[in-house]
């Protein structure tokens, strides 16, 4: 086994341990959105990936629907593989294989055989990631791939293979420094990963986004397919298309969108990847996404939910009503490039109290960057502390505002308890 020896910035890589690896990828960061680089290297170390692959995009859902569709496949007895991100607790958590995440042995060996070339061509350690991801694939022989995009589509990182499938979640103002400040330009990056004569699944788009859509699948030549429609009430629970009573084990009437657009891409490929009414209910019941209206601890009722932009917090909103009989106390954090605002204000519609905090990371907000209006906390692990020992068991805590921050607080709560 080789080692290699990077230099950057006037540091030494020694590729030899996993921990190693994490120490390159830090010091890669993307500077910029931009496929330039990414290119140089694909035409000269062109991609080797030739699994069954499902591309999805979209501002909100689509880790929970790449979830739901690998849950299926993996209860009809496949090996499934799914990427995405970013991770939530540890790196290795965004390469799945049916649930089990990438061994840290196939990364470190990656690293060492590819490294030099990485760092030559100056990936980012998305795009390195990436790389990786599809190789774990490839290497492990798949059955299908679910592949998350990292932002936009067009210049992702993960947008250089033809799927079997793309699926386009929805779309709303996010990112537009990079994407662009409206509808449509957000759209035209995300409909990128659209390949000709490949099908494309939609869910609920509002006009200006279909319109792209439309445009491209004229372009393309592609077919068209739509989420299928879903009912939910107490009596029949929740129906998609021709399945009713469906049983989740995800938490958040948001989640049944999600389940109403995998059952349909299950659907539209069939006839490739044929799957059994009993596979579709199993996987459905049975999948799972850390951080997503997680319920962490019971009376008090402490929640976690990755509601990181102001469309992801709406759904929560609409979702937290299943609490509306009781009181609801909110701890906030978030990045500082995050609009914030209109986040906040979709929580004081529901919440008794807010608290603002932050957590270690570059880019978290600090209490100057907050509202000075609401409370602040610079010791969130106290504050739930408290929470869970005095508040009296009829009170709610709901935990939002970062996916990093939600992955930090689930490793330091779990670890406590242990």
């Amino acid at each position: 086994m080789r080692v290699n020896l990077i230099k950057q910035e006037k540091v030494i890589f020694v590729i030899k341990t996993f921990e190693d690896v994490i120490a390159f990828l830090e010091a890669h960061p993307s500077k910029e959105y931009s496929r330039v680089q990414l290119d140089a290297y694909l035409a000269v170390y062109p991609l080797q990936f030739s699994r069954p692959a499902i591309h999805l995009t979209g501002s909100n859902g689509k880790g929970s629907t790449a979830t739901f569709i690998a849950s299926m496949y993996e209860a009809s007895g496949r090996q499934v593989g799914v990427f995405t991100s970013p991770s939530l607790e540890h790196y290795t958590d965004m390469i799945r294989i049916n649930q089990h995440p990438i061994d840290e042995l196939f990364i470190t060996q990656y690293f060492q055989q590819h490294a030099v070339e990485f760092d030559h061509f100056r990936l980012t350690s998305f795009e390195m990631t990436t790389l990786c991801a599809y190789a774990y694939f490839e290497y492990q022989r798949v059955d299908v791939a679910v592949i998350e995009v990292g932002m936009g589509g067009t210049i992702d990182a993960t947008n250089m293979m033809t799927p079997v499938l793309s699926i386009m979640t929805n779309v709303s103002l996010e990112h537009v420094d990079v994407l662009g400040p409206t509808i449509t330009h957000i759209t035209e990056h995300k409909a990128g990963i659209i390949k000709p004569n490949i099908p494309v699944l939609i869910g609920p788009l509002v006009e200006e986004a279909r319109v792209v859509v439309n445009k491209k699948i004229h372009q393309t030549k592609s077919r068209l397919y739509e989420t299928l429609p879903y009912t939910w009430d107490k009596k029949d629970g929740l129906c998609v298309g021709s399945y009713r009573n469906l049983q989740l084990r995800l938490q958040g009437s948001y989640q049944h969108a999600n389940v109403a657009l995998a059952i349909q891409a299950i659907t539209v490929l069939q006839s490739q990847f044929h799957v059994e009414e009993n596979a579709i209910r199993q996987g459905v019941a049975s999948a799972f996404i850390p951080g997503r209206l997680e319920t962490i601890h019971t009376s008090p009722t402490i929640l976690l939910d990755g509601g990181h932009n102001p469309d992801g917090v709406r759904v929560l909103v609409e979702a937290m009503q299943a609490y509306r009989d009781q009181p609801i106390d909110v701890l906030f954090a978030a990045f500082k490039d995050k609009a914030i605002d209109p986040m906040l204000q979709s929580l004081k519609t529901i919440a008794s109290s807010i608290t603002l905090t932050t957590f270690h990371h570059p880019r978290a907000r600090q209490r100057h960057d907050y509202d000075a209006s609401f409370s602040f906390t610079d010791d969130y692990e106290s504050f739930i502390n408290h929470f869970a020992q005095t508040k009296t068991t009829n009170r709610v805590l709901l935990i939002t505002g970062s996916l990093a921050f939600i992955g930090i607080v689930r490793q330091w709560f779990f670890k406590k308890r242990t």
